[in-house]
């Protein structure tokens, strides 16, 4: 699907992620490797209620 969008949209693109198993795993980390034009962010491991950090 990332493939796909790449090639429709024509440009990079940037991901933002929160850090659920499957979206740290090594087969992840390698498909993100194996592409310059991918951009990942992660979300901290846990954001606590009524910080106000992510609005």
């Amino acid at each position: 699907m990332l493939d796909s969008a790449h090639q429709q949209l024509g440009g990079n693109i940037v991901l933002v992620w929160d850090n659920y198993s499957h979206h740290v795993d090594a087969a992840m980390r390698e498909l993100i490797g194996k592409r310059p034009w991918l951009t990942v962010f992660r979300f901290p491991r846990r954001l606590a209620v009524g910080q106000g950090r992510f609005r």
